[in-house]
């Protein structure tokens, strides 16, 4: 069975401001397929938790409705597949700006996701986050892409986010794991001299060979609260995906 968990927490910053926090998780896990989506909302925009909670929840919905038809597409044409969730996204923020009557700008945020079904997995990346994957192996699938200047990076309303939304397909082995992990979280998780992962990335896609989805999600945001909250000021969000 597919596992599928995720949590995200408010850092340092936020918290001293009494302000929301800017990450998003979502995660679909059924017995057939497990879908996990991040978003990372922009410092600097003032609703961007609300864009990135719209980014995951409508990517993780369009995944799960077309998973099949995104495999398919990706292997002649992953340029489209990025399109179509970008489409899907921007759509859900344009609907959500009209009745607030602020800037669809006001909601950006980075996204990535991943979903295995039947062997098969999907991811896509688009912003400053990691995923990390186990398979022969544990590595980072997709580094973070940084922008022109320093801290900054691409979102699904920058011009180019197409062109840099990043989509792997590739077939995987039984309990084949991925971790996806906002910059907050990453800067415990991820060696930028290096590119490699921290051993607590292995551990925690271990935790969840043993822990139920609904279990795992209590055990990360309680890791997310408890230790990696307490090594940045920004905010903190993990999701973990196994295959069956």
């Amino acid at each position: 069975m597919t596992k599928a968990a995720g949590a995200a927490c408010r850092g340092r910053a936020h918290q001293t401001a009494s302000s929301p926090c800017q990450d998003a998780v979502c995660a679909i896990g059924t017995p057939r397929l497990g879908i996990v989506a991040l978003a990372d909302g922009a410092g600097s925009r003032p609703y961007s938790h609300h864009g990135a909670r719209l980014a995951v929840e409508t990517t993780t919905r369009f995944v799960h409705r077309s998973l099949d038809r995104l495999l398919a597409l990706a292997d002649r044409s992953p340029g489209r597949v990025a399109e179509q969730i970008l489409a899907a996204v921007l759509a859900a923020h344009r609907r959500h700006v009209r009745r607030k009557g602020y800037s669809i700008e006001d909601l950006a945020c980075t996204l990535m996701f991943a979903a295995i079904e039947n062997g098969q997995l999907l991811a896509g990346h688009l912003g400053d986050g990691v995923i990390g994957i186990r398979d022969n192996g544990t590595r980072a699938l997709s580094v973070p892409d940084r922008g022109e200047f320093a801290n900054s990076t691409y979102f699904v309303d920058s011009g180019s986010a197409a062109q840099r939304f990043r989509i792997y397909r590739q077939a995987v082995g039984p309990g084949c794991g991925v971790l996806l992990m906002s910059d907050g979280t990453a800067d415990s998780l991820y060696d930028r001299a290096t590119g490699t992962l921290a051993p607590a990335a292995q551990r925690m896609l271990g935790w969840a060979d043993h822990l139920r989805s609904k279990e795992l999600g209590r055990v990360l945001r309680a890791n997310l609260e408890q230790v990696f909250s307490l090594k940045t000021s920004d905010d903190c969000s993990l999701a973990v995906l196994i295959g069956r």
